[in-house]
């Protein structure tokens, strides 16, 4: 369902398009922990760490859970 019309202006930013490259992925993750850094964690983990609540409203599950247990290992 769609209003009739808008209360809020609609954004500035245009529409942002999702990653779901898995390379694109395990490039970012081999610049951010060096050579095989893409082999550290399963594939479920990596995709978990990288979406926000907001994607998919959460029905997938989301990175709160990781940055919790992170900064519980750090502490």
């Amino acid at each position: 369902m769609v209003a009739p019309y808008r209360i809020r202006p609609a954004a500035k930013g245009g529409i942002h398009k999702v990653n779901d490259d898995p390379k694109k992925l395990d490039d970012a993750y081999i610049r951010m922990l060096g050579p095989g850094g893409d082999k550290m964690l399963g594939d479920d983990v990596k995709w978990l760490a990288v979406t926000h609540k907001s994607f998919d409203h959460g029905k997938r599950g989301f990175n709160d859970r990781l940055a919790y247990l992170g900064m519980c290992a750090y502490s």
